[in-house]
């Protein structure tokens, strides 16, 4: 495993992004049937109270050479150790062109194909970061490739006033069940009581 460093606060956004505050980070080469990390320091307080309503997560984009985007997965990892998968061995093609990854994106990365430019829906939705904690800390991009030839090139996460949401059902024509952990995580162990509801 390879923990690679580099930051770089951009004060502009990039191209199709709408977020207010873009940090960014420069890739490497990747080794093959490795795991590396690419981590971007966040100092800025202002983000230390992530939501789904004024200020949050909206976007992590991606800049990678991959020989096939069906050999790679690649997580968001934020600084208080919650793993999000981006992308897990989807398309059957080249390439992450200025991918960018977004909960309001119409159509959801596992339905694509290589080379993925643009926006798309991640296989977990970021509205899951956008529950109160901080940003402040140090967020890292996982990426494992199956390829001795893959290389990120770039990656940049945004924060701003339309963050990922979370939806909320309180009705619908199929059942709903409904797990409330009353604001705990679930662990593997020990075990979260948690209310259980039906709609």
């Amino acid at each position: 495993m390879l923990i690679l460093l580099a930051l770089l606060f951009v004060a502009f956004p990039e191209a199709g992004a709408k977020a207010k505050k873009i940090f960014y980070a420069k890739g490497t080469s990747l080794l093959q049937n490795t795991g590396t990390y690419f981590a971007i320091n966040i100092s800025d307080t202002s983000l230390s109270h992530l939501n789904d309503s004024t200020l949050g997560l909206e976007f992590v984009n991606i800049r990678m050479k991959a020989s096939l985007t069906y050999g790679v997965y690649i997580y968001l990892v934020s600084p208080w150790n919650s793993w999000h998968n981006l992308t897990s061995y989807n398309g059957y093609g080249s390439n992450y062109d200025s991918t960018f990854f977004t909960d309001t994106a119409a159509t959801s990365v596992g339905f694509g194909k290589g080379p993925f430019k643009g926006n798309y829906r991640p296989d977990e939705l970021l509205k899951e970061l956008n529950q109160g904690k901080s940003a402040v800390g140090t967020w890292y991009l996982y990426v494992y490739s199956s390829s001795s030839t893959d290389q990120l090139i770039s990656w940049s996460i945004g924060f701003g006033d339309r963050p990922a949401k979370d939806v909320r059902l309180d009705s619908s024509n199929l059942p709903i069940l409904i797990l409330n952990t009353r604001g705990k995580d679930i662990p593997v162990d020990p075990e979260v009581h948690t209310y259980t509801s039906l709609i």
